[in-house]
């Protein structure tokens, strides 16, 4: 008589580590203990190339913008509150700020050269100033709003990439096609993101949280 063989015991999910780091580290910014810069915002509102003049000149940094540019010439930056922020932090807040204003402001060229370029948030040509980050990375980046970065994320073992893709995109920014998520293959398990910072974050996040889920699924 034939002998049946035991079937095969899964292996156990291993504990997903990265995850668990990311997540803790969540929102957390590493700042450095450097000069404060006052922002020139007063009871007036501020002009966006009044603006564009104060940064070029505290961050030492060259600013490109077409002045032909209607939206640029009208909008104008207003705030309530503390107008103190950090000189390291000057150009985050700077691209922050654009993007609450429908604008982008990116680095552009060698970083030695020290020169950025604002431009309308649905300028097709934004898509070509995207900056390459860590996926480790992202936990600090998951407030900035007006970065605009491209990431691999690693996902957990056993998922079907098309479907992690499908449901990530859900989530990406449709203004202009710049939130793109791409698979590979099965066998990469890995998708490509390209968006802004914080979608890309949250995206990140999600996916942790999930490999965290099922993780302490396998435990029970």
């Amino acid at each position: 008589r034939q002998v049946q063989a035991p079937a095969p015991v899964a292996a156990p999910m291993a504990r997903p580590a990265a995850s668990y780091d990311r997540i803790a580290r969540w929102g957390e910014r590493t700042m450095s203990s450097d000069q404060a810069v006052v922002l020139p915002l007063r009871d007036q509102a501020l002009k966006y190339t009044d603006l564009f003049r104060f940064v070029s000149e505290q961050a030492d940094v060259r600013i490109r913008y077409d002045e032909r540019n209607a939206s640029i010439k009208s909008k104008v930056v207003s705030a309530i509150g503390p107008k103190v922020v950090a000189k390291s932090d000057l150009l985050a807040w700077f691209q922050d700020a654009c993007t609450f204003d429908s604008l982008v402001a990116a680095p552009f060229g060698p970083a030695d050269r020290g020169e950025w370029v604002v431009m309308d948030l649905a300028d097709p040509k934004v898509s070509q100033v995207a900056q390459t980050v860590n996926e480790n990375d992202l936990p600090e980046l998951a407030g900035r709003s007006g970065m605009y970065v491209t990431c691999i994320l690693s996902l957990p073992e056993g998922l079907d990439t098309s479907r992690v893709r499908n449901a990530l995109s859900q989530n990406a920014t449709r203004t202009a096609g710049l939130g793109r998520v791409n698979d590979f293959d099965k066998t990469t398990n890995v998708v490509m993101v390209t968006d802004f910072a914080s979608v890309v974050a949250n995206m990140r996040r999600m996916i942790d949280e999930m490999a965290i889920h099922l993780y302490e699924q396998s435990q029970r």
